[in-house]
């Protein structure tokens, strides 16, 4: 995707950028949302109510799981007056970036859009401050770096990063193998121990990902537990890759080894 920066630099954005979007047919109409890239990440669908996430997370899986970059408004609108705004823009210092498209016909369209511009926009950010993360911290923590651990405390790079739900659904099937293999030899101190690991990785994913479920099935002794644990691994890995045609027959699955 190729983003235009009419103001800014692709190389060292800020972090915030007004996207226009024009037709490459050189329509008169200009599109905008503004795209802000956030220093952290989290889940909308954390604070959503119990009963509201699943249904949240089924219509929007994308904004369920770990969210960095977002624009608001979340669908490309119309702009009135494009100078009034690139000057707010100037005053406010942020970038701004146009790009020439043929598909603004439809509202799904135009959301599209701005979740695409600002995703790749928000990897342009999130791979200038990682090729500049040592400069930053050397410059603010300079003095801390000389300190003792225990007297410096330990500087948190995930902060730095988007969450990697790949990483974490890593950690989880391995935490899962280790917590089947003390329920076979009836580890039990193993057993609690891995269980809170697998409590604290739920935390960092999505509710999505039904991390309390596999939690929950993976204490199941003997092959239903297995059975159960294994699917819904494979269920998460699932929506990790978008491979959405492939859950009703997983989760058919589930529900017939939990009646």
């Amino acid at each position: 995707m190729l983003l235009n920066f009419i103001q800014g630099n692709k190389n060292t954005p800020r972090g915030h950028a007004v996207v226009l979007a024009r037709n490459s047919a050189g329509a008169v109409k200009v599109f905008a949302t503004y795209c802000v890239v956030l220093p952290i990440s989290f889940s909308l669908g954390k604070y959503l109510p119990a009963f509201m996430a699943g249904q949240f997370s089924d219509a929007a899986p994308e904004l369920a799981g770990s969210v960095n970059a977002m624009p608001l408004p979340p669908l490309l609108e119309e702009v009135p007056d494009i100078e009034v705004l690139l000057k707010i823009a100037e005053l406010r210092e942020d970038d701004v970036i146009e790009y020439l498209t043929s598909s603004l016909d439809s509202d799904i369209q135009k959301m599209e859009l701005a979740s695409q511009i600002c995703n790749e926009y928000g990897q342009l950010y999130i791979t200038y401050i990682k090729e500049n993360a040592n400069n930053v911290l050397t410059t603010n923590y300079s003095a801390k770096l000389d300190e003792s651990p225990e007297e410096s405390g330990s500087i948190d790079f995930t902060l730095l990063s988007p969450a990697n739900d790949r990483d974490e659904l890593g950690e989880v099937a391995k935490l899962v193998g280790r917590m089947r293999d003390a329920i076979t030899t009836s580890n039990k101190s193993l057993v609690e121990e891995t269980r809170v690991a697998l409590m604290d990785k739920k935390d960092h994913l999505s509710v999505k990902y039904r991390i309390l479920d596999l939690i929950q099935a993976a204490q199941i002794p003997g092959e239903k537990g297995e059975k159960l644990a294994n699917l819904y691994i494979q269920r998460a890995y699932k929506l990790l890759e978008e491979d959405y045609a492939s859950i009703p027959k997983i989760e058919e699955e589930i529900r017939s080894l939990n009646q």
